[in-house]
């Protein structure tokens, strides 16, 4: 049995070492930049997690030099993500919006 490609579809190895090296890929930021929404650098202040509701997400983690993409349940607020592993990035599937966490 092999294991899973871990590379979300679409995405090239360049795409996957600059999330790795904790910088927004081109690919990231090319849906970032067309749907108008930047990038939240670090030091950002996120938004009160009790009023941000995110309806789909995708969560990225460092795993080595690659990033595994997780897609993660409706319904999850950012102080449940809080609650979880240390997030790299947070993308809002629905506005195409992501944060960056330190």
């Amino acid at each position: 049995m092999t294991a899973p490609n871990p590379m979300p579809a679409g995405w090239s190895c360049a795409d996957m070492a600059a999330q790795a090296a904790d910088r927004p890929s081109a690919l990231v930021q090319e849906h970032l930049d067309a749907a108008g929404a930047p990038m939240l650098g670090a030091g950002s202040a996120l938004p009160p997690p009790e009023t941000c509701l995110i309806t789909r997400f995708a969560r990225f983690e460092s795993a080595g030099e690659f990033l595994i993409l997780r897609a993660l349940a409706p319904g999850v607020t950012l102080m449940d993500i809080q609650r979880t592993t240390p997030v790299d990035y947070i993308v809002d599937l629905d506005t195409i919006t992501a944060l960056r966490r330190t």
